[in-house]
């Protein structure tokens, strides 16, 4: 456990660093860039968001089968498995190259104008980041988080100092090529990293293979997609029915509460591969629930805090740092009210997907969206707008969150009422900010918001409240002394270690 820990903090570290840069690069972006263009560079990323479709899961089968066969000292077929693996990906991003090349033969320029050139850019830098991808997934799979941390806080700095640069001076054009050359410098660094720490590798195309690859890891890669897309569909549905502009409002208050999913990504990623390998060598049920509940909680205690302080300090930086984006700060909190459902929702996706019922998670992922599209519709309709949008997306994350760990508790062989109850426990913190929050979004005058002295003490006191009642629920009382416990003892396992 002393390992994982080192993990979590090497990669922790890795997304500090990357974060309070990917602040910086999202606030200037957003500073830069006119709320429309914004909303355009939004929609753009997208593009790279949903290119690892085209390996049809195979970069998930690395994830789960490369721990499991090393647990069991199979390193044949772990070798093998990543040679199939990079073969998957080398047919995957020639595809994509080969789509940006005929892209104007396949939607006339006239349709979308300049928006043809961004895009056929960003389809090559979608290409190359699929090398990129797999690169980084094949230090996650071999858990040398030391490399994976190192390149988070690499991205970022490049991004920082070519994209926001590059923006600054030729503004949209000038953020799309710079996220062409960031793809690039990243996958070249990427490959010399791998073939030193991880060994050469060699190109394995074989179809019967190839099959197998994707039989395994399709399901999977549905499940992340199907995520993408219930993490997506607001903008799409807001760019599609209200615009442009609004779409840039909108989107900061996106781009902030992200920054809140890196550290829970974090976790989740460095604990994935654990699960993997501990079902590998046939750990105990118990090891198994400990490397899934226990960070849970400790997100389900945390994210909360942080959602709680940013909510109040939201209004005073949009009126001062983000004047022009000011339409889109209610959106913005409604988000943040209900970005601690999302962040507690990973451990309970790798559960699942380590004990083969990612067809469960795919049930649920189909439930969510189609509750989001069907409240963003009407609420839009009903002239709520991106405030609408917002509590769609809240919403639907919500009943994302609670099936999924009904699931997982169901899984664990706890009665349909106790996993219920398991549910409400798990979100018990997030609803005790909700409930501290709320008034202060509603009854509290603008005066107070836009002061720094009454934010800052208006954070204390909530951070206070909420310590109190939460120190007076029993359970929740003994969630944060096992924590406290467990990290004690891992730290000092860590320490003996190093002596």
């Amino acid at each position: 456990m002393s390992r994982t820990l080192s993990n979590i903090i090497y990669a922790l570290a890795g997304v500090l660093v990357g974060q309070i840069l990917g602040s910086f690069n999202s606030f200037f972006l957003a500073k830069i860039l006119s709320p429309s263009n914004y909303g355009i560079w939004m929609t753009l990323i997208m593009i790279g968001s949903f290119s690892p479709i085209l390996c049809l899961g195979t970069a998930e089968t690395l994830l789960k089968e490369y721990p499991f066969y090393i647990g069991r000292r199979e390193i044949d077929n772990a070798k093998k498995l990543e040679s199939g693996v990079i073969g998957s990906i080398v047919i995957a991003s020639s595809f994509v190259f080969f789509l940006a090349v005929i892209f104007p033969m396949i939607i006339p320029g006239q349709m979308i104008g300049e928006l043809g050139a961004y895009i056929r850019i960003m389809l090559l830098s979608a290409g190359i980041g699929l090398f990129s991808g797999f690169l980084y997934h094949r230090f996650a799979a071999h858990q040398i988080f030391k490399i994976v941390a190192f390149l988070d806080s690499f991205r970022s700095l490049l991004i920082f100092i070519v994209l926001v640069s590059f923006s600054l001076y030729w503004g949209i054009e000038g953020t799309v090529i710079g996220y062409f050359l960031v793809e690039s410098i990243v996958c070249l660094v990427s490959f010399i990293l791998s073939v030193r720490y991880c060994g050469k590798l060699n190109i394995y195309l074989n179809f019967s293979y190839l099959v197998s690859l994707v039989k395994t890891g399709f399901p999977i890669s549905i499940v992340w997609w199907a995520y993408i897309i219930q993490v997506s569909v607001d903008r799409g549905m807001s760019m599609l029915f209200l615009g442009k502009e609004p779409t840039g409002f909108y989107s900061l208050g996106m781009s902030i509460t992200s920054l809140f999913l890196l550290f829970p990504q974090v976790i989740g990623r460095v604990l994935y591969p654990k699960v993997n390998e501990s079902i590998g060598k046939g750990a105990e049920k118990t090891e198994i629930d400990l490397i899934v509940m226990v960070p849970t909680r400790a997100l389900s205690l945390v994210t909360p805090v942080a959602s709680m302080v940013f909510i109040i300090f939201l209004p005073i930086l949009y009126k001062n740092i983000f004047t022009k984006y000011y339409p889109g700060l209610l959106s913005a909190q409604v988000l943040m009210v209900g970005i601690s459902f999302i962040c507690i929702i990973r451990g309970g996706i790798n559960y699942l997907v380590s004990t083969n019922r990612q067809n469960k998670i795919l049930h649920y992922m189909f439930i969510a969206i189609f509750i989001n599209i069907v409240l963003n519709y009407i609420l839009i309709n009903n002239g709520l707008n991106i405030f609408g949008i917002g509590l769609s997306t809240v919403i639907s994350g919500f009943v994302l969150s609670a099936l999924i760990w009904y699931g997982v508790f169901t899984g664990m062989m706890y009665s349909k009422i106790n996993s219920f109850i398991e549910v409400l426990k798990l979100f018990m913190p997030i609803i005790v900010m909700i409930f501290i929050v709320l008034p202060i979004i509603w009854i509290s005058p603008p005066w107070m918001l836009y002061s720094y002295a009454a934010v800052v003490l208006l954070s204390f006191l909530s951070i206070i409240l909420y310590g109190i009642i939460l120190y007076n629920v029993p359970f929740l009382n003994c969630w944060i002394m096992e924590i406290i416990f467990l990290f004690k003892n891992n730290i000092m396992s860590t320490k003996i270690l190093e002596a």
